[in-house]
């Protein structure tokens, strides 16, 4: 294997749901359970508490794909001419580069 490609491949890892690995962003909190750092910039994954009102502005991700998957509350989400509403464990997609998506909480909290 060269070099380059061994760099490329993650490394194995666990991680708990501490105060290192949660951060507070616009009145939410988010707990990142694996970064881009740690998985060679193929993917993140974190988890997302927010009370309606709190949700980010509509976006556009210019290099990475957004996958949601709703534990509890109720999300509704936008995307293109598109609209899903999200109950616990149903979930969402939106590709990179599309026109910007946002979403919103429909009851007082969601994760």
């Amino acid at each position: 294997m060269v070099q380059s490609e061994k760099q490329l491949l993650p490394t194995a890892f666990a991680r708990a749901v501490n105060v290192e690995s949660t951060f507070a962003y616009m009145g939410s909190l988010m707990t990142f359970l694996a970064k881009g750092s740690e998985t060679s910039g193929r993917f993140a994954l974190m988890e997302f508490h927010t009370k309606r009102g709190n949700e980010p502005p509509p976006h556009i991700h210019e290099r990475e794909h957004e996958l949601y998957f709703v534990l509890e509350g109720t999300m509704r989400f936008y995307c293109e001419d598109k609209i899903w509403t999200l109950a616990p464990a149903r979930s969402s997609s939106f590709p990179r580069a599309r026109p910007m998506h946002s979403s919103a909480g429909l009851m007082s909290y969601a994760r």
